[in-house]
């Protein structure tokens, strides 16, 4: 191994990393929502913090160490990929191959920095290479059941607020996106979810692998169904804006509420065998294509 190359920890960092895994770890287990909040937040907070380094050891010490600024810049890289809205992947791709070059060649003032540097550069490699939709699935994983993990009754967590005995279950699904400012590529990344909270089932009707259950997730698959159509279309548009995208998601917005309906109407919200596997068939042959 090269000396330029080092991967003994750096306090900084590792309390950096420690807040930040402990307090999703509490999220989780409490099953609080906003949990990425704090990958924000730290990662903005040690970019300032590093900031504040660069100019005390400038004005202090006559040391003007401009890998402070770098570091900075590292950190809040990793702020900018979770909340996705300002991130460009160019951004890690520039400060990677500015921190290797900074590595390989010492061009480091403060020795401590180094490590600090090497351990932010894989970090950021793995900015690099990490889908946007994955970390789009990681900040919706509480409160949330996304889109391909099969649906079960756990997974209701809401009350039937109105009481009405008529329904024995419903299903909150929704498609979510984001855009993207900073001419990213993607620009756009959507996730079809289904809300926990909002979801409800009567106590009596939660068997296990029952015809309701059954019949609830192809709802979720109606969803799914109708985002990857929403996707195929503003894929084939010459020019997209947040505003057009709003104009474009509403409109199958308004189509996936139509298609919930019109399923709960011939299925008779399950009862229909005939209506439900007539909708099994149309729903699994849209999604196969």
């Amino acid at each position: 191994m090269k000396k330029w190359f080092s991967l003994t920890l750096d306090k900084q960092f590792i309390i950096f990393l420690l807040s930040v895994i402990s307090l999703n770890i509490l999220h989780f287990i409490l099953q609080l929502e906003m949990h990425y909040i704090w990958i924000i937040f730290f990662a903005i907070l040690f970019s300032i913090i590093n900031l504040i380094l660069l100019f005390i050891h400038g004005f202090r010490k006559s040391i003007w160490e401009w890998n402070y600024l770098l570091i900075a810049l590292l950190y809040l890289t990793i702020s900018l990929k979770v909340q996705f809205t300002y991130y460009n992947f160019l951004i890690p791709v520039i400060l990677t191959i500015l921190t290797f070059y900074i590595l390989k060649k010492n061009k480091i003032k403060i020795e401590v920095l180094k490590n600090r540097l090497t351990l932010l550069l894989l970090v950021n490699c793995i900015l690099i290479f990490l889908p946007d939709i994955t970390v789009f699935k990681y900040t919706q994983m509480i409160g949330c059941k996304i889109w391909g993990n099969t649906l079960k009754w756990k997974d209701f967590k809401g009350i039937d607020i109105n009481n009405d005995n008529e329904i024995e279950a419903s299903v909150n699904t929704g498609i979510f996106w984001k855009y993207n400012k900073a001419y990213n590529i993607p620009r756009i990344i959507s996730l079809s979810l289904m809300g926990k909270k909002e979801s409800w089932v009567h106590p009596d009707f939660d068997v296990p692998e029952g015809n309701l259950i059954k019949h609830e997730r192809i709802h979720f698959d109606i969803t799914e169904w109708t985002r990857r159509e929403c996707m195929d279309s503003i894929s084939n548009l010459k020019c997209i804006n947040k505003d057009k995208a709003t104009e474009v998601f509403a409109c199958f917005y308004e189509l996936k509420n139509r298609r919930d309906k019109e399923y709960d109407s011939i299925s008779k919200h399950g009862t229909d065998f005939v209506g439900q596997i007539r909708w099994n068939k149309k729903v699994k042959t849209a999604l196969s294509k």
